[in-house]
């Protein structure tokens, strides 16, 4: 689960940084900017020097952060339920531990 997430961080970042390199309504879209841009979009900072102007552009970029979201959503919940798991784990094996004291105390 975890490297599905990974790869979809990987295409979700490769797609936007072609889409913003090629489409970006700049003459000549640098691809320094392109990952300027990203880099805001990632990090929620946007700065607004660097702001689409077509219509079409704008509806991609929308989706696009919205999805963003929700794949950082996606892959801090499942981080989340990973260690909660690991701990709930843990737990269980220290009660057993504990459990298994108290019964050898108990027959001592």
């Amino acid at each position: 689960h975890d490297l599905w997430i990974c790869w979809a961080f990987i295409a979700w970042a490769v797609t936007g940084l072609l889409v913003i390199h090629v489409f970006w309504d700049r003459e000549s879209p640098d691809f320094v900017d392109s990952v300027y841009v990203l880099a805001q979009i990632v990090t929620t900072v946007g700065y607004g020097d660097l702001v689409p102007q077509k219509q079409a552009m704008k509806l991609f970029m929308s989706i696009y952060v919205v999805f963003g979201n929700v794949l950082t959503s996606v892959a801090i919940t499942s981080r989340i339920q990973g260690i909660m798991e690991s701990h709930k784990s843990q737990k269980q094996h220290h009660m057993k531990m504990m459990d298994q004291t108290t019964m050898h105390l108990r027959q001592a």
